[in-house]
């Protein structure tokens, strides 16, 4: 009977221990709408990552979720967006703000 309640208190710890670790992942995690290149300025670089993708030319990574500006997957209209804020026009997506929100996105990394 030790030997089972033993097992039985490890077997909690562990369970305790991976939700602790899963709990951490869980954050809330930021970005800059419009940063594309992940850098935290939204710039003509994040246009000429945009477009690398768009073409299938290397590149070393994209975060998609934030160069994904009106949310119906990564085009052309994305890095048009993105021009027409560097150049002051009218922002509906608000572009360089910062969003929040509560699943992590690692970055696409091209070799």
């Amino acid at each position: 009977m030790k030997k089972t309640g033993m097992i039985i208190s490890l077997l909690l710890a562990v369970i305790m221990l991976f939700t602790t670790a899963i709990g951490a992942f869980s954050a809330v995690i930021t970005y800059i709408r419009g940063d594309a290149d992940g850098d935290g300025d939204v710039s003509s670089i994040d246009v000429a990552v945009i477009l690398r993708k768009l073409n299938d030319m290397p590149l070393p990574y994209i975060y998609v979720r934030a160069a994904d500006i009106n949310g119906d997957g990564l085009d052309i209209t994305d890095a048009t967006y993105i021009q027409r804020y560097l150049v002051e026009m009218p922002n509906p997506y608000h572009i360089g703000t910062t969003v929040k929100f509560d699943e992590y996105e690692l970055p696409i990394v091209y070799k």
